[in-house]
C-alpha cells in the first residue's frame, strides 16, 4: 500500500453545460495537516448550447456561517469565480459574495467517493496504522472540494452524463489557455522540461526528472446522487442543505489519468514517472486504482469496483450518466435534480507522495444530455 502523498490546479468546459475549475495549491500527504501556501483561483461555468437546460451551484462553509448558499440558475455564458461567488443564502432575499474555497486546505484523503476519510497513522512516520480501526471523516471544502450541482429543465426524463472530452491535465502540460484533450504527447511534458513549453512552467520535482504536476494521476472525482422522492429530497427542501439524503454509494468514481504511474525506487535514486499510451491504464498490483478499505473491515487497499469506475477508455465508449432530471421534484414550470460533486487527492495512489508535493492540475468537465 502506498502512503506518502500530495497535490494541485483545476479547469473546464462542456457540451450542453460547461464547468471549469482552476485551482492552484499544494498538499502534503497523510503526514501533513495543512499547507500555508495553498492558493486557489478561479472557477467558471458556461453553457455551449441554447435550450431550457439551466444549472446552479450550491454550497456552504464557515464564510456562509454553514448556511446553504445557491448561485443564480443560468444557461448563459457565465463566469463563476469560486473565490467570489454571487450567491443567496436560503431564506434570505439579498445576494452576497462568498468564497467556496474559504476553508479549503488541500490534503490527501481516501475513500469510495461516498465516504472519504483520513485513516489512523503510525506515530512518527507516514504509514497507515493497520492495527487501528480509528479514522476521521474528511471535512468537505476543508480537505477536499465539495459542492452541489443543480440541473433544471422544463422537460422530464433528461439524463445528465459525463461525456468524452472530459479530462484532467497537469499544469506543466498546459499550453495557451488549456487543452481539448490529454494524450501521450501531453503526458510527456510531465517527464521532461524539454518536451513542451508550458504556460505555467515545468514545476520540477527534486526526487527525479519529472514534474510535480504528475500529481494529477492521484486525482479522483465522484458524483454522489441524492434520494429524490416524496419523503427525502422534495420541492420543499431541494434548494437547501440535504446531506442526510445523500446516497451511500457514488454514481461512479472518475479516474481521469490512469496513464500516469510513479515507479517506486529508494529515496537515494528517487522515483521515475512512467506513462502508458493514453488512454491505457495500469493493472499491475502496485498501480491499481484503490482506496483504504476500513469500512470493508479489510484495513488494506481495496480495488474500486469496475462497474463504478470511469476512465478515459470507458468515456470513449460512451457518456456515463450520473443523474437525471425526472418528474420527482417540480417547482413552478421547472423539474429539478441535484448531485454532490467531490474532488480529492487519493492517498493510496502512487502519485500521491512527497515527490509530487506542490503539484498543480486542471480538470475539465464535459457534460451531455445525449
Amino acid at each position: 500500500m502506498k502512503t506518502t502523498r500530495h497535490s494541485l490546479l483545476i479547469k473546464g468546459m462542456i457540451v450542453l453545460l460547461s464547468l471549469s475549475v482552476l485551482i492552484f495549491a499544494a498538499t502534503f500527504s497523510w503526514f501533513t495537516i495543512d499547507d500555508p501556501d495553498a492558493d486557489a483561483t478561479g472557477f467558471s461555468a458556461r453553457t455551449e448550447a441554447t435550450g431550457d437546460f439551466e444549472y446552479a451551484i450550491g454550497f456552504y462553509n464557515s464564510e456562509t456561517m454553514d448556511d446553504y448558499a445557491i448561485t443564480p440558475f443560468t444557461n448563459d455564458t457565465t463566469a463563476l469565480n469560486l473565490e467570489s461567488l454571487e450567491a443567496t443564502i436560503v431564506g434570505q432575499s439579498t445576494a452576497g459574495t462568498y468564497n467556496l474555497l474559504h476553508d479549503y486546505v488541500p490534503i490527501d484523503v481516501t475513500g469510495n467517493g461516498a465516504t472519504l476519510i483520513r485513516p489512523s497513522m503510525m506515530y512518527g512516520n507516514s504509514q497507515v496504522n493497520t492495527d487501528s480501526d480509528d479514522y476521521s471523516i474528511a471535512d468537505p471544502n476543508v480537505q477536499y472540494i465539495n459542492f452541489d450541482l443543480f440541473f433544471r429543465s422544463e422537460s422530464t426524463s433528461v439524463p445528465v452524463k459525463l461525456a468524452n472530452g472530459s479530462y484532467a491535465i497537469g499544469a506543466a502540460e498546459i499550453k495557451g489557455n488549456g487543452a481539448s484533450d490529454v494524450g501521450a504527447s501531453s503526458a510527456a511534458a510531465l517527464k521532461t522540461s524539454s518536451s513542451a513549453s508550458s504556460t505555467y512552467g515545468f514545476n520540477p520535482s527534486t526526487y527525479g526528472t519529472f514534474s510535480k504536476d504528475a500529481i494529477v494521476g492521484a486525482v479522483r472525482i465522484a458524483f454522489v446522487p441524492y434520494t429524490m422522492d416524496s419523503t427525502h429530497v422534495t420541492a420543499s427542501n431541494i434548494l437547501g442543505k440535504t446531506d442526510d439524503y445523500l446516497s451511500n454509494a457514488a454514481s461512479f468514481v472518475w479516474v481521469p489519468r490512469p496513464d500516469l504511474h510513479a515507479n517506486t525506487n529508494d529515496t537515494t535514486s528517487g522515483w521515475t514517472l512512467a506513462n502508458a499510451t493514453y488512454p491505457a491504464s495500469y493493472t499491475t498490483a502496485d498501480a491499481k486504482h484503490q482506496y483504504y478499505g476500513i469500512f470493508e473491515n479489510s484495513k488494506t487497499t481495496v480495488d474500486y469496483a469496475t462497474a463504478n469506475t470511469v476512465t478515459p477508455t470507458s468515456l470513449q465508449s460512451g457518456s456515463k450518466q450520473f443523474t437525471s432530471i425526472t418528474g420527482a421534484v417540480k417547482i413552478g414550470s421547472y423539474y429539478y435534480t441535484k448531485v454532490n460533486v467531490r474532488i480529492w487527492i487519493e492517498g493510496t495512489d502512487n502519485e500521491a507522495r512527497r515527490a509530487f508535493s506542490g503539484g498543480r492540475f486542471a480538470v475539465n468537465f464535459k457534460f451531455s444530455t445525449n
